[in-house]
């Protein structure tokens, strides 16, 4: 079990690479935010285009700002993901909303650097993917839902968000998509199931705790409806695939 190091200085730089410089300035150049913090989210480095996102200073950030402290971010980056991460695992967060900075929706990737085994830093890179604009309604119910995805399925915050009255928000969203809202939001609750599914590192119900599902609950028999195997099968056929 890789370990994170121990006692790192919040703001200490060391590196696992021969010229830590070297790295440092290709972060700086880097048109997209970047930072660099301790395996316990303190922020130690955060590039030119991170700091002009955030509107900050180096000195505002490095060894006072915890990323991972943050409520946004922690509405987004569950702890249960963070621990894949300080196991070695590089981890895709999709569309992050972030009303801070530009207010943009980023897809978050997250990377730990290692030294000897262990993990000292880790690096979150932020890629715009989406941003705020004028929406349809569908389009502001998609996004609550993309944004909801963790809690329950409730058709009435769904129907408030796009803004449109309920007699015409169900026709009107099935005909965009394809999809009833509860089978749209059904699809991403199984997307992110089986992301947790694949993971070594989780139990089979820590996988389902970081989706807010409980193995022996109704969503395990709609999982197996769509996808056509059991969470079982489905979990022993992923992990068998991670191995090869």
């Amino acid at each position: 079990m890789i370990k994170a190091w121990q006692n790192i200085s919040d703001t200490d730089f060391r590196l696992p690479l021969s010229d830590p410089e070297v790295f440092k300035k290709s972060l700086e150049k880097l048109p997209i935010p970047v930072h660099v913090h301790t395996p316990d989210g303190i922020v130690v480095f955060l590039n030119a285009a991170g700091r002009a996102e955030f509107g900050v200073g180096p000195e505002e950030v490095t060894g006072r700002y915890n990323f991972f402290k943050d409520s946004e971010v922690a509405s987004a980056i569950r702890v249960g993901e963070i621990k894949r991460v300080l196991a070695g695992e590089t981890v895709l967060f999709p569309s992050v909303k972030f009303s801070f900075g530009s207010g943009a929706y980023r897809d978050v990737t997250v990377f730990p650097l290692m030294e000897k085994g262990y993990v000292t830093h880790v690096v979150v890179v932020q890629a715009p993917c989406r941003v705020h604009k004028s929406k349809s309604e569908i389009e502001r119910a998609k996004e609550f839902l993309f944004e909801h995805w963790y809690q329950k399925f409730d058709l009435n915050c769904v129907v408030s968000a796009s803004g449109l009255s309920k007699a015409h928000f169900s026709r009107l969203f099935k005909t965009s998509t394809g999809k009833t809202p509860y089978e749209f939001y059904t699809d991403i609750k199984i997307a992110k199931l089986k992301e947790r599914l694949s993971d070594a590192g989780l139990s089979l119900e820590e996988a389902f705790a970081a989706c807010n599902l409980s193995v022996g609950g109704y969503f395990a028999r709609v999982f197996k409806r769509v996808t056509g195997v059991s969470v079982v099968e489905y979990r022993k056929s992923a992990l068998r695939s991670e191995k090869k």
